[in-house]
């Protein structure tokens, strides 16, 4: 869709974390107390002090950071 999709995690034990893992993989997440759910082609991230930005599982920046669709930079194939 041309979207980035940004997940702000608020840190709570994982137990009330994994709740939401169901809604997030089916991407039918809304808003909730834990959970901030973003969409757009640009993202800019913004934090009162240095934070660890995680992408995938490792991390891969810090913010501030600003995260952009770039047309046809990534080469996908699809069968």
């Amino acid at each position: 869709d041309q979207n980035l999709n940004l997940y702000s995690i608020v840190p709570k034990p994982a137990w009330r974390l994994a709740l939401s893992a169901p809604a997030i993989i089916r991407g039918t997440l809304r808003n909730d107390e834990l959970i901030h759910q973003m969409d757009g082609r640009e993202i800019r991230v913004f934090t009162d002090r240095r934070m660890p930005i995680a992408t995938d599982g490792e991390i891969t920046a810090y913010t501030p950071a600003l995260f952009r669709v770039v047309k046809e930079l990534l080469p996908v194939f699809v069968p």
